[in-house]
């Protein structure tokens, strides 16, 4: 065995490489809501890797980059949830720097649409040329694995918190501040304080609490599916906004960003069935130039896994939401951003965690996390943590059909139970 082997960065690269490949072929068979485009890309790439061993090699360097800013757990059980989360999340990545050599080039201006571009061989051939480590696009996907992180700008996810500060509010008698940890381009505080100018959230269908002999959630609850309805085609009870800052990574939002969360933030199969997507997502950018908008944004770019005491100084907020941002991040970080968000947490403030996760069965007061989860029905679910509360662990609030937040079940926790009473009282 040589130096280079021995290594333990290979060895972990060896490890989450078995993983990817079973990654790649579960993607082919079960991509995110049957997306035909997404299972095309992926059984192209399952063949290159498997009988093409340049290819295999360029996509092996890609993981070897996005690895070598990672390091694992020594705990066998942890390690091995964290190599499947790494291989998920890497196809995830590769992916979406793949689209972006297809968003407004003349040649494929027909992306995602034309019935090519779900289809194994296209993709084999595409990939093939795409991937050889002397083109350019090549070097771009290669800078975007290096250098880029997921930017999903989910705004629906966003509904959340209106649903909160309509049932909540009465904790505070101002405006509430409110923290969006790993906020990307911040599109859902901007729906939230843009006082309708955009269109709103997608009233979500509300199920009933209980399974069926299929063990999905299948009957509507109609009456708290048309106080939905109501609470989102209109401002949270008319109560005073508060001001919303922002933390990402991202050291600026910068017109390249915005192009990156832009391609992140949908499926193929959501641009073909809902074309206006796109421009719905253009429309709620602008309204960062807004002056009732942008006079209650503030975006700070820093890394929440470091301590914040410095940057964040004495200020409090009352509201801290991470959505779709832990699932990212190894089991320490985790942590510490959570440690994070609770000295930062107002007396009376409540943090709200959504994301594909469980709690975890060896912590109770905590969670543990799957990239994988985010293909199962009903496992994207929102976790709450009340200052207030005699309890301090964190409870099951809403349980989602999936990431896009439009069918939701109340859970049976007691932060749950007495939301939903409120939303009933209140109408």
């Amino acid at each position: 065995m040589n130096s280079k082997e021995s290594q333990p960065r290979v060895s972990y690269s060896g490890d989450v490489w078995l993983a990817l490949y079973e990654e790649i072929d579960n993607l082919h068979e079960h991509a995110m809501g049957g997306d035909r485009v997404v299972q095309g890309f992926a059984g192209g790439l399952h063949r290159l890797i498997e009988n093409d061993i340049e290819i295999s090699e360029e996509v092996r360097e890609l993981l070897d980059i996005r690895l070598s800013k990672r390091t694992l757990s020594s705990n066998p059980e942890t390690r091995k949830e964290e190599i499947e989360e790494q291989a998920a999340y890497f196809v995830r990545l590769l992916f979406s720097a793949t689209q972006r050599l297809y968003w407004g080039e003349d040649k494929h201006k027909d992306y995602p649409h034309h019935p090519e571009y779900t289809s194994v061989d296209f993709w084999q051939d595409e990939l093939r040329n795409s991937y050889r480590k002397e083109s350019e696009t090549f070097a771009q996907i290669k800078n975007d694995v290096k250098s880029r992180e997921l930017m999903s700008n989910i705004s629906q996810r966003y509904l959340t918190l209106k649903l909160l500060l309509a049932s909540e509010g009465e904790r505070w008698d101002y405006g509430p501040n409110v923290l969006d940890v790993g906020c990307s381009l911040m599109h859902g505080d901007m729906k939230l304080l843009s006082e309708g100018k955009v269109s709103f959230f997608d009233p979500p269908s509300v199920r009933e609490n209980r399974k069926n002999q299929e063990g999905n959630y299948a009957d509507i609850d109609h009456e708290l599916s048309e106080i939905m309805a109501e609470i989102a085609l209109r401002e949270y009870m008319g109560r005073e906004k508060g001001h919303h800052t922002g933390v990402d990574r991202m050291s600026t939002l910068d017109n390249d960003t915005i192009a990156w969360a832009r391609n992140n933030s949908f499926w193929p199969k959501e641009i073909i069935e809902k074309p206006r997507l796109l421009e719905a997502f253009d429309e709620i950018n602008q309204q960062a130039t807004d002056p009732k908008v942008s006079s209650r944004l503030n975006y700070i770019a820093a890394d929440f896994t470091q301590d914040q005491r410095e940057l964040f100084s004495d200020r409090r907020f009352d509201v801290i939401f991470i959505s779709t941002m832990l699932y990212q991040l190894n089991k320490e970080e985790r942590k510490i951003a959570f440690r994070n968000a609770r000295e930062l947490l107002s007396d009376d403030g409540l943090i709200v965690i959504q994301d594909g996760a469980e709690l975890d069965r060896n912590d109770p007061e905590w969670l543990s996390f799957s990239a994988a989860k985010f293909r199962q029905n009903y496992q994207y679910k929102t976790y709450i943590y009340d200052a207030a509360a005699k309890d301090r662990g964190v409870q099951l609030f809403l349980i989602w059909g999936n990431g896009r937040c439009r069918q939701m079940v109340f859970a049976n926790s007691r932060f749950s139970l007495e939301t939903k009473d409120k939303l009933l009282q209140k109408f």
